[in-house]
């Protein structure tokens, strides 16, 4: 595992950005959906509503979506770690494909929930990404299993 040394300590350093990265993501995630949630009670007509409307879709559109990019970028690392790891970490590895999965494929409801609050123009683009990212997700995941079997 010598020649594979700087690959490892930079794994380890990215997966640790990419774990607080997830756990700062579910409080926004959190506050966003407050935030909606609460402009969901006023009648639709209401003025604070109406203003603050856009904001708070995007805000609650946004965390689920940067979810979906971190777990892709945890399951690219995955497949640039296979062969690189201990033998014995191989299941590990294989974990961590498939918990990044998971990840990637709960971050697309939490955006497809939300899809039909946004604006026609723009819900068929998000649509698309979000379709191609779990799309990957899972492919990227089917190979990093592939090669830890």
């Amino acid at each position: 595992l010598a020649e594979h040394k700087a690959l490892l300590e930079d794994a380890q350093g990215r997966l640790a950005r990419a774990r607080s990265m997830f756990l700062l993501l579910a409080d926004e995630d959190a506050a966003a959906y407050e935030k909606l949630n609460g402009l969901m009670r006023l009648p639709e007509d209401h003025p604070d509503r109406v203003a603050a409307w856009a904001g708070a879709v995007a805000g609650a559109l946004g965390p689920p979506r940067a979810m979906l990019a971190a777990a892709s970028d945890v399951l690219r690392l995955c497949e640039e770690l296979l062969g690189k790891v201990n033998e014995h970490l191989r299941s590990d590895l294989a974990v961590a494909a498939v918990l990044a999965e998971a990840a990637a494929r709960s971050a697309a409801w939490n955006v497809a929930v939300n899809l039909p609050l946004v604006d026609e123009g723009r819900q068929e683009s998000i649509g698309e990404e979000t379709a191609r990212l779990t799309r990957e997700a899972a492919e990227r995941a089917g190979r990093v299993e592939a090669g830890c079997a």
